[in-house]
């Protein structure tokens, strides 16, 4: 059984303090939230936990990272068959403006007082939050054969619609609740700066640690699958 992160008897705000404690450990190298070692038994408990909060804004502030990871990992372990990531969006669709507002503010400053990946100056509107929160929850192991594959021939062909095409047919095939929110723009420069990140991994010239560097804004997720791609197909590559 895998290490927990979060003990049976811990409280919401201890489960607060692990999350940030582990977070401002800059030395291991966490850009989204979905690099946690949050796993599947601390989701649970982490969303037990989370049952005080509810829609009140407060209490959503107070424990913004248990509330933003919470969410993040509802659609990582969304294959498991839970449908929580679903409930979660049908309760902000339910939300006021004014709370709307108010929870953009708290993701923004998850985002940013934790030095996290971001593809937005500012989360401003439902689509921005929803790539913020596909880019947070990570390739998912299932989805990343197909990913590079897709990568590969955006390499080759430079079509970038029929890249979109494949990636968006096969988001509303695995990952339904997500596909007709997430920005387009988004998606292109996605898809885009891996094209990039793959062709820098086939040259054989640049280590992990060099293209997190030249990468600063890109899921280390990303860097790894690309890099191991491109050792499947040339061995001989870093």
């Amino acid at each position: 059984m895998a290490n927990t992160l979060f003990q049976e008897d811990m409280s919401l705000a201890q489960m607060e303090q692990t999350l940030e404690s582990v977070l401002l450990k800059h030395d291991i190298g966490i850009r989204i939230l979905a690099d946690l070692p949050v796993t599947a038994e601390d989701y649970v408990r982490l969303l037990e936990a989370l049952k005080v909060v509810q829609n009140d804004m407060e209490m959503v502030d107070r424990y913004r990272l248990s509330v933003v990871t919470a969410w993040i990992f509802s659609l990582r372990y969304e294959h498991f068959g839970r449908k929580d990531y679903a409930h979660i969006v049908d309760e902000l669709a339910a939300l006021k403006q004014y709370s709307v507002r108010q929870f953009f503010a708290i993701c923004n400053s998850v985002f940013n007082d934790f030095d996290l990946v971001t593809y937005f100056p500012e989360i401003r509107t439902f689509k921005e939050l929803y790539s913020m929160v596909v880019v947070h929850a990570g390739i998912p192991e299932q989805m990343g054969e197909y990913f590079c594959q897709v990568i590969e021939k955006l390499m080759q062909d430079r079509d970038m619609s029929k890249a979109m095409e494949s990636i968006t047919e096969y988001l509303a095939r695995g990952l339904e609740q997500v596909a007709g929110f997430v920005d387009r723009a988004f998606l292109e420069k996605l898809l885009q700066t891996a094209s990039e990140i793959m062709k820098d991994c086939q040259t054989g010239e640049y280590t992990e640690e060099a293209l997190q560097k030249r990468y600063p804004h890109t899921a280390g997720g990303i860097i790894r699958l690309c890099i191991e791609w491109s050792r499947k197909k040339q061995p001989e590559c870093a």
